[in-house]
């Protein structure tokens, strides 16, 4: 009866083994490329990417020709100055920290780096041009209204983290994704790029050095 029942269902030993083994095969590949520090990808351009400094997991996004942290940095350098907003831990771990240009030009992991002008203008134009680019990098998410042509169709996904300005204050919670460039302006200032709640476009400017901003990593 035995035999009948398993030719009637199709099922043998042997093919739950090889179904098991195949599980474990693709478990065991995924453990190995997150301990090398490599990216999963879940589909062609969503993944994710284990950071081994602390085990921080971050989603990735391909776009065009690039590929970006899907979140901010909230890597905790052991020299450098960062903060939480408003000194609150939560909103580091939310939003990420906030960091002075020199510590955001040494805290993305190896095999990646802040985004220069280059990478950020490369970005913009695969998405049509600063005058539209906002709303496709811009969360649907907690942004204070209006959130302006959000759609996020980039799945860059910017968060307002807000700014920690000169004096020590912060700002901006809510209503400005503020990230750095990479790329100087002068001996006492950077790039930055700015998103807006109540804008489309985006904003390149230039930025005290000893002002704490948003770090987004590019892939090498």
């Amino acid at each position: 009866m035995l035999v009948i029942y398993l030719a009637i269902y199709g099922y043998t030993p042997n093919v739950e083994n090889k179904t098991k083994q195949a599980n474990d095969d693709f478990i065991k590949s995924i453990n190995e490329k997150e301990q090398k520090g490599e990216i999963v990808w879940v589909d062609e351009t969503q993944g994710y990417f284990i950071d081994s400094r602390d085990n921080n997991k971050y989603r990735v996004v391909k776009i065009g020709s690039q590929t970006w942290f899907a979140e901010n940095l909230a890597y905790e350098p052991a020299f450098g100055d960062f903060w939480a907003y408003d000194q609150i831990k939560s909103n580091a771990l939310k939003y990420g920290y906030l960091y002075f240009w020199e510590t955001a030009n040494k805290v993305c992991p190896t095999g990646w780096h802040l985004a220069n002008n280059e990478d950020w203008n490369t970005l913009f134009n695969y998405l049509g041009g600063k005058t539209v680019a906002g709303s496709k990098l811009k969360a649907t998410n907690n942004w204070n209204n209006p959130n302006k042509g959000v759609t996020n169709s980039s799945g860059f996904n910017a968060l307002p983290a807000g700014n920690r300005a000169i004096g020590g204050l912060f700002y901006h919670l809510g209503d400005d994704a503020l990230f750095w460039s990479g790329t100087l302006k002068s001996s006492k200032s950077a790039w930055k790029v700015r998103l807006n709640h109540d804008w489309d476009s985006v904003g390149v400017e230039p930025c005290y050095h000893l002002t704490g901003l948003s770090v987004r990593c590019i892939r090498d």
